[in-house]
């Protein structure tokens, strides 16, 4: 058993107590590596450091303000931890929040579990659940279980709307299989970025930036290309 010598260390009730939390809050954080690591003293004892409650008040903050989840937070203190340049830290903290930023309409959406999703977008359980197996919308486990974030309620209320237009939910698919192609494309971005030798100096929102950008040209560009030869094979047909 290792004796503890720094008396400044805290018990997890204490941890809770100082950053405003539930101590099974606490518990999911660490599940999540998103504390600094305790000392455990037994199987069941571990002592704190100060700084927990803190890093905690960051992570709430973070969430509750920047509207950012625990996969980006985690991003970011895994940069600091790594000793990364504080300016690339903050850097990636602003890419972080611009990203994760709402929409004036979406910031009246709090996560919804799955009946309040349904509720909200008037689509049954099953259309749900097909909208899920193609990708279109994705569902995050958190401490309070499975949740449908903003972004979900919007999906699922547009869906709804294509819906009442006579469109199935199979015909969706096709999206399902372009997110699949945008995420690869990001991932491949990601590594192209990281490739950088300066990669740390690269201004992020920047690239984000001109990025958009490129992609709002090309996909005008196909949307023209597809209209002209959707007019071009009309006119075959009435020629002939």
């Amino acid at each position: 058993m290792k004796r503890i010598k720094n008396v400044n260390l805290l018990k997890i009730g204490e941890v809770a107590k100082g950053a405003g939390v539930s101590v099974s809050t606490v518990h999911y954080y660490m599940q999540q590596n998103l504390l600094t690591p305790p000392v455990k003293t037994s199987r069941n004892m571990a002592y704190y450091a100060p700084q927990t409650v803190e890093e905690i008040k960051l992570i709430q903050e973070l969430q509750a303000k920047k509207y950012l989840p625990l996969s980006a937070i985690k991003l970011i203190i895994k940069a600091k931890r790594e000793g990364q340049n504080i300016n690339h830290v903050e850097d990636m903290k602003g890419f972080m929040e611009d990203i994760f930023q709402p929409a004036e309409n979406e910031k009246s959406f709090a996560d919804v579990s799955l009946s309040e999703l349904i509720t909200s977008s008037g689509l049954p359980e099953a259309s749900i659940k097909a909208l899920q197996k193609s990708g279109l919308i994705v569902p995050v486990k958190t401490e309070r279980g499975t949740v449908y974030n903003h972004m979900d309620i919007l999906i699922a209320q547009a869906v709804k709307k294509l819906t009442g237009y006579g469109l199935e939910i199979s015909d969706l698919d096709i999206m399902g299989k372009n997110i699949e192609s945008i995420r690869e494309e990001a991932r491949g971005m990601h590594e192209v970025f990281h490739r950088l030798t300066n990669h740390e100096q690269v201004p992020l929102r920047d690239l984000l930036k001109i990025f958009k950008e490129l992609k709002d040209y090309l996909v005008v560009r196909v949307l023209r290309e597809e209209a002209g030869r959707y007019h071009d094979e009309e006119d075959a047909e009435y020629d002939a």
